[in-house]
C-alpha cells in the first residue's frame, strides 16, 4: 500500500513539473497571441509541441502587433521561429541568442528596427536567417561568420550599413546571400570566393565600389549574380568565364569599363546578361553571339531584352547617335513639310472660294451654282474641325510621342524597396521628357495614316471645287 502511495506521489510530482514547464513555455507565445497566460498554446495552429515542449512557432500572417517577447529566448527546445508578414515592431531581442537548438529564424516583412543582435552568432545549429523587409539600421555582425551550418542569409530591403564583413567567407555551407536594397558600402570582400556552395548572390542596389574581385570566379555552383546599381569600377574579370552554371549576370548601372571579355562566351547556361549603363568600350565579342538563348541588356539600346542572335555582329556597345540624329532630322523635316503643305493648300482653297462666291454673286443669282467648300467633307465632319484635328495631331506628335533614346533600360529594373527607388528615377526621367526641347535627344514618330485621310479629302475637295467653277 505504501509502495503505491509513493508511486502515485512521484507521478503527481512529474505531472506538476511537466505542467509547470508547459505553462512557462506558453507564456511568451500567449503574449504574442494576446491570449491569457494559462491558454494552451500547443492547441493553437502553427505551434508544435513535443512532450509539452514547444519545438516550432510558425505564426505567419497572424496580424500580430507587438514587440517580440524576450521570454522566447527561454524556449530551449525551439527549432523553428517563423513570425513573418506581421506587424511586429521594436528591436530584435538579444535573448534569441540563447536558442541553442534553433535552425530557422524568419522575421521578414515586419516593422522591426534597431540592430541585428550579435548574439545570433551563438546559434551553431542555425541554418537560415531571414530578416528582410524591415527597418533595421545595422551593420552585419561579424559573429554571423561563426555559424558553421548557415545556408541562407537573407537581409534585403533594410537599411544595413557599413561594409560586408569578410567573415562571411567562412560560411562554407552558405548557398544564398541576399543583401540587396540596403546602404552597404566599401568593396566586395574577395573572401566571398570561398563560398563553394553559393548559388545565389545578390548585392544590387547598395553603395559598393572598387573592382569586382576575380576570386568570385571560384564560385563553381553560382547561378545568379546581381551586382547592379552600385558604383563598381574596373573591368569584368575574364575568369568569370569559369562560372559554368551561371544563368544571370547583372552588372547594370555601375561604372565598369574596358572591353567585354570574350571568355563570357563559355557560359553555355547564361540566360541573361545586363551590361547596361556602364562605360564599356569596343564591340561585343563573337563568342557571346554564339549564346543563342541568352538575352542582353545594353546601354542606350532597347527597354525590352532581345536575343543576342538578333544583334548585328561586331556592333559597338556605344550606340551610334549620329544615325539616330539623321533619322530624327528626316522625320521632323518630312512631318513639317507635310503640315506646311496642307496649311497652304487649305488657304488657297479658302481664298478661291471667296473670290468665286463674289464673282457668282456679281454675275448671276443662281445660288445652285455656288459650291461650298464644306460640302466636300463628310456631313458629320466640319472642315474647320478636320483641319484642327490635323493641327492637333501634329502637336501631339511633338508632345506625346517623344521617346527618350538614352534612358530606356531603366524600365526593366525590378527589385522590393530597390524597385521603388528605380521607379522614382524612371518617373523623374519621364517628367523631364516634356521639358527637353533638344530634338536630337528624342525619337519622334508620326502616324501617317492619321494625316493621310484628311489630306486626301482636302485634295479631292480642291479638285472638285476647281472643276466645278471652270
Amino acid at each position: 500500500m505504501v509502495k503505491y502511495a509513493l508511486l502515485l506521489l512521484s507521478l503527481t510530482s512529474t505531472i506538476k513539473v511537466i505542467y509547470s514547464a508547459f505553462i512557462e513555455d506558453c507564456i511568451p507565445i500567449n503574449k504574442l497571441l494576446g491570449e491569457p497566460s494559462d491558454y494552451d498554446c500547443c492547441s493553437h495552429k502553427g505551434i508544435n509541441c513535443i512532450n509539452s515542449f514547444i519545438t516550432e512557432i510558425k505564426l505567419e500572417n497572424e496580424y500580430l502587433k507587438c514587440p517580440i517577447p524576450s521570454e522566447i529566448g527561454s524556449l530551449k527546445n525551439l527549432e523553428k521561429l517563423v513570425l513573418s508578414h506581421n506587424y511586429l515592431y521594436d528591436n530584435i531581442p538579444s535573448e534569441l541568442g540563447n536558442l541553442s537548438n534553433l535552425k530557422i529564424l524568419n522575421l521578414n516583412c515586419n516593422d522591426l528596427i534597431g540592430t541585428i543582435p550579435s548574439e545570433l552568432g551563438n546559434l551553431k545549429n542555425l541554418e537560415e536567417i531571414d530578416l528582410s523587409i524591415n527597418q533595421l539600421r545595422s551593420s552585419i555582425p561579424r559573429e554571423i561568420g561563426n555559424l558553421p551550418n548557415l545556408k541562407k542569409l537573407i537581409l534585403y530591403s533594410n537599411d544595413i550599413i557599413n561594409m560586408i564583413p569578410s567573415e562571411l567567407g567562412k560560411l562554407e555551407k552558405l548557398n544564398m546571400l541576399v543583401i540587396n536594397n540596403n546602404a552597404l558600402s566599401g568593396s566586395i570582400p574577395p573572401e566571398l570566393g570561398n563560398l563553394k556552395n553559393l548559388y545565389y548572390l545578390s548585392l544590387n542596389n547598395n553603395m559598393l565600389y572598387d573592382a569586382i574581385p576575380p576570386e568570385l570566379s571560384n564560385l563553381e555552383n553560382l547561378e545568379y549574380m546581381y551586382f547592379g546599381n552600385n558604383t563598381l569600377n574596373g573591368s569584368i574579370p575574364p575568369s568569370f568565364g569559369n562560372l559554368s552554371k551561371l544563368k544571370i549576370l547583372n552588372l547594370q548601372n555601375n561604372t565598369l569599363s574596358g572591353p567585354i571579355p570574350p571568355e563570357l562566351g563559355r557560359l553555355s547556361n547564361l540566360k541573361e546578361l545586363d551590361i547596361s549603363e556602364n562605360g564599356f568600350s569596343g564591340s561585343i565579342p563573337d563568342e557571346i553571339f554564339e549564346l543563342q538563348t541568352c538575352k542582353i541588356y545594353r546601354k542606350n539600346f532597347n527597354t525590352k531584352p532581345i536575343s543576342i542572335k538578333d544583334i548585328p555582329q561586331n556592333k559597338d556597345v556605344s550606340d551610334n547617335k549620329n544615325k539616330n540624329n539623321k533619322s530624327i532630322i528626316t522625320t521632323v523635316t518630312m512631318s513639317g513639310m507635310s503640315i506646311v503643305a496642307l496649311s497652304a493648300l487649305f488657304l488657297v482653297i479658302k481664298k478661291n472660294k471667296k473670290n468665286n462666291i463674289k464673282k457668282k454673286n456679281n454675275s448671276t443669282n443662281n445660288v445652285n451654282n455656288i459650291y461650298n467648300i464644306n460640302d466636300c467633307f463628310p456631313s458629320s465632319t466640319d472642315s474647320s474641325n478636320d483641319i484642327k484635328r490635323i493641327s492637333n495631331h501634329s502637336n501631339t506628335v511633338y508632345n506625346a510621342h517623344l521617346a527618350p533614346v538614352d534612358d530606356t533600360i531603366n524600365n526593366n529594373r525590378n527589385h522590393s524597396k530597390s524597385v521603388n527607388s528605380i521607379n522614382n528615377r524612371n518617373n523623374n526621367s519621364q517628367n523631364n521628357e516634356t521639358r527637353n526641347n533638344n530634338i536630337f535627344n528624342y525619337n519622334i514618330s508620326i502616324n501617317e495614316e492619321d494625316l493621310l485621310p484628311s489630306y486626301k479629302e482636302v485634295l479631292k475637295c480642291f479638285q472638285y471645287f476647281v472643276s466645278s467653277n471652270n
